[in-house]
């Protein structure tokens, strides 16, 4: 209890902070998952320092033969690390340099009719549907008609057909639903309707063509007019788009029609513009929430050391498993869903607790009663806290690596990139972290 107390209480409360920043998500199941989290730690926390040291006072004592031979292996590889830390700090700056390039080569982006693996059957129906029939994204244009009735003005119809072919033209654009196409087969049976490529050169041909449109308007699909006629429904249908496709096809339609059209310049509406939309608004908070708990831990690390030195030092185990992570799945796979950044915060909180352990066991070998050179001390912090990180992390890898079976992409990312951002954690705080500690601690 006296050893452990100051560690496990320390990394208790960087996770908890780690996980409280997922408050930063717009998404609320993230945000009820850091809480809960929060909420179990704490509960974790207190049981183990009160029901479990109660609970082993009544199991039989059992021999650890075991975990002696763990712990001189373990102590083997500190020797290894200590006569190669030179050579393994130059191989992790190597491995951090790589990965850094992978990170350019991701992006964050999102493929809503593809959140479901192809073994469920919506997915295989949307697949279908958008390969043979039409597309699933649908944004609408409400273009501004003028007064009341001013969808029969032929100035508006042709700048609402300009607008509907190009966006016709688009390469994303599968179907498009517009007015005027309704309108040049209404102007044909208008009597006495004058037509320039089919629609009314007149207002009062374009008042008998709109006349017939209302009279007829419960048999077409949709509402193409407003009431009063002063609003026109364009409305387009993508295929295959990703978020940030999406948000590009709607600046490009609301730029042309800026440039080309400003009478009847509008906005794109949507359900799937506003997802994604709240998908990047979603991977730029997630980004501040966790530059907020790396904030945050660093301030407790320091504190908790009373060195800004260790809080430092603390900074290089913390930051690079997550740059080999997302560097090797930039460089092998590219785009992610909005579920990583997610994962920024979640695994920075779990990583810090190997950093914490070790450095505990660091500085307790550094300090009295013991007072270890940095190679020693290397060799003992790892002596007795390496099997238990070596444990902690297959049993959190084991949890999360399951969620890599799941059928939901955004769960499939979650689980896969934690379970890379864990093992990567683990090789720095068993190497990396050691190798750096005999560098920067030497002579002190």
């Amino acid at each position: 209890l006296r050893i452990n107390f100051v560690p496990v209480a320390l990394a208790t409360l960087t996770t908890a902070v780690s996980f409280l920043c997922l408050n930063f998500s717009d998404s609320p199941p993230f945000r009820t998952l850091g809480n809960l989290v929060a909420f179990g730690l704490v509960l974790t926390f207190l049981l183990t320092f009160t029901f479990l040291p109660a609970l082993m006072t009544w199991l039989p004592p059992q021999p650890a033969l075991r975990r002696i031979a763990f712990e001189r292996a373990m102590a083997m590889l500190g020797g290894f690390v200590v006569m190669r830390h030179k050579l393994i700090l130059c191989a992790g700056l190597a491995i951090a340099v790589t990965c850094a390039w992978g990170t350019r080569q991701l992006t964050f982006d999102d493929r809503f009719s593809q959140y479901f693996s192809e073994r469920f059957a919506f997915r295989q129906a949307t697949d279908i549907l958008e390969e043979r029939l039409t597309g699933l994204t649908v944004l609408e244009f409400s273009l501004p008609a003028g007064p009341e009735g001013g969808a029969a003005n032929p100035t508006f119809l042709a700048d609402a057909d300009r607008f509907a072919t190009w966006l016709r033209q688009q390469p994303e654009t599968a179907a498009l639903s517009s007015p005027t196409d309704i309108v040049r087969r209404l102007t044909a049976l208008a009597p006495g309707a004058k037509t320039d490529d089919g629609l009314p050169v007149t207002l009062e041909s374009g008042n008998r063509v709109l006349a017939l449109l209302r009279a007829g308007e419960h048999t077409l699909p949709g509402r193409p007019l407003s009431e009063d006629g002063r609003f026109a429904l364009v409305t387009a249908i993508l295929r295959g788009v990703s978020s940030g496709e999406v948000r590009g096809f709607a600046e490009r339609a609301e730029g042309w029609l800026q440039r080309n059209a400003p009478s009847i310049a509008t906005q794109a509406t949507g359900l799937p513009l506003l997802a994604a939309h709240m998908s990047q608004r979603n991977t730029k908070s997630m980004l501040t929430g966790t530059l907020v708990a790396l904030l945050a831990v660093s301030l407790i690390l320091v504190a908790a050391f009373r060195s800004f030195r260790m809080g430092a030092v603390s900074l290089l185990p913390n930051l690079i498993p997550m740059l080999i992570a997302y560097g090797l799945w930039g460089a092998v796979l590219g785009e992610v869903t909005f579920s990583a950044t997610v994962v920024l915060a979640v695994a920075f909180g779990i990583v810090v607790d190997d950093t914490v352990h070790f450095l505990t066991k660091y500085r307790l070998a550094r300090n009295a009663p013991l007072r270890l050179a940095p190679a020693e001390a290397v060799v003992h912090a790892l002596r007795t806290v390496g099997v238990a990180l070596v444990a902690t992390t297959i049993s959190i890898v084991s949890g999360f690596i399951t969620l890599a079976f799941s059928g939901f992409l955004v769960n499939h990312h979650l689980g896969l990139l934690t379970a890379l951002t864990l093992l990567a954690a683990l090789g720095t705080a068993i190497l990396l972290l050691p190798a750096f500690l005999i560098l920067v601690d030497r002579g002190r």
